[in-house]
């Protein structure tokens, strides 16, 4: 399920593209909308409050009644009135969608909330930050949603930005830019008991490499599946587990330790822009957890074309795999088949630098022996508003996608 990250920069007004958000306490099928989602926002809802800078809203998640929203922003306006909200406030998820009085006062970017099941008297938040309600707190810290306090009996200590967090089967999976946490001496992702914030055991992934030189590794965002059983992971890395991966991969959580699949596929190798070596920076799982949504940025293919041409590789694309281990990487599958969505593809997280984005939007038919059964409509400025479903893509996931048949791609820039 997938909510807005507001953007306000300075008084050019909210710039909207899309966060994953997480409903907790949902089995699956709720998770499914009932229809197009609204182009304008219900009445009342919160919003960034003007101030002159760019502000963000990194992560949306519901636990019970209550939104939460983190981020990097300082005051939130409601109709006439301005609440002092310091990267981190909560309003009900029903009209008339109130503001909370949880304020936990962060001061530094929040860019991820996670809390333990359905229990929602506590929130776990990471990021880079020093100093969380006047306490200190290092990256990590779990406050309570009441009184917005430390809880200091979990662990708070992270030497690197703390970048997503995710509660399953009893472990808190958290990702980052750091090499340690709370003691711990596992890279950029560790499990952690969400009781006292130490290092559980159940993750020992060794992951290293990265893209260009110079450039961090680190873990940047996951989503577990509907079943809770597997978890994908976004990042810069070259080597997850002992075996080779390239900005994604996938985790089996039901044995005794975490461990690294089969799926993978060498799509996810491909060179976009320098400047957007990591660009596969956002997935999701369909209903049934068969396949996996990715969305990316990345400009266009290193070398490649920029305009309304023919072009190869994920670099700004929505795109859809099987997500079984074989499909995705043996035989004639290891091309997904891929879709524009009905409106603009945007990342979970921020796409561009500052507020740099790609011009002139085309599209293309992708080459290939195969072309006819894997019609591809490729968006270098993801703003293609032909949307299309491949014949080979099964029913099921192409709905999931939100998107309509169409015979082929437009070749030319939209108008």
């Amino acid at each position: 399920m997938q909510f807005n990250r507001w953007t306000r920069r300075g008084s050019a007004g909210l710039v909207v593209g899309t966060v994953a958000a997480t409903v907790l306490g949902l089995a699956a099928p709720a998770l499914a909308a009932a229809g197009p989602v609204s182009t304008h926002p219900a009445s009342g809802t919160p919003q960034l409050a003007p101030t002159g800078s760019t502000e963000q809203v990194r992560q949306l998640v519901q636990c019970g009644g209550i939104m939460y929203a983190v981020g990097s922003f300082t005051s939130i306006k409601q109709g006439s009135t301005t609440f002092s909200r310091h990267n981190a406030f909560s309003f009900s998820a029903t009209a008339p969608y109130k503001i909370t009085s949880w304020n936990p006062d962060v001061n530094g970017t929040v860019n991820t909330v996670a809390f333990n099941g359905t229990g929602c008297h506590n929130a776990y938040l990471g990021g880079r930050f020093s100093s969380v309600h006047g306490g200190s707190a290092r990256n990590i810290v779990e406050v309570s949603t009441s009184t917005s306090k430390i809880n200091y009996t979990f662990a708070k200590s992270a030497n690197g930005q703390v970048e997503t967090m995710v509660v399953a089967h009893g472990h808190l999976l958290t990702g980052g830019y750091f090499t340690s946490v709370n003691g711990s001496g596992n890279r950029y992702m560790v499990s952690l008991s969400p009781t006292t914030g130490k290092d559980d055991g159940f993750v020992h992934l060794n992951i290293s490499g990265n893209y260009v030189s110079g450039q961090a590794t680190r873990g940047f965002n996951q989503q577990l599946s509907h079943s809770t059983n597997f978890d994908l992971v976004e990042g810069v890395f070259t080597s997850v587990g002992g075996q080779h991966r390239q900005q994604i991969f996938m985790l089996n959580l039901t044995g005794t330790s975490a461990a690294v699949t089969a799926w993978t596929s060498p799509e996810f190798n491909g060179a976009c822009v320098n400047g957007e070596s990591f660009y596969v920076k956002a997935a999701s799982w369909s209903p049934d957890d068969g396949s996996v949504y990715i969305a990316t940025t990345g400009f266009h293919p290193l070398g490649g074309p920029t305009g309304a041409t023919p072009r190869t590789g994920l670099c700004d694309a929505a795109a859809a795999f099987p997500a079984s281990h074989s499909a995705a990487t043996s035989g004639g599958s290891t091309t997904p088949w891929t879709v524009t969505p009905q409106g603009p593809a945007r990342s979970a997280r921020p796409a561009w630098p500052g507020s740099r984005r790609p011009a002139a939007p085309s599209c293309g038919t992708r080459p290939g022996p195969a072309a006819s059964a894997r019609t591809t409509c490729w968006s270098p400025a993801l703003a293609c508003g032909s949307p299309v479903t491949m014949p080979s893509a099964p029913a099921s996931a192409a709905a999931s996608a939100g998107t309509r048949a169409s015979a082929s791609c437009p070749t030319t820039s939209p108008a």
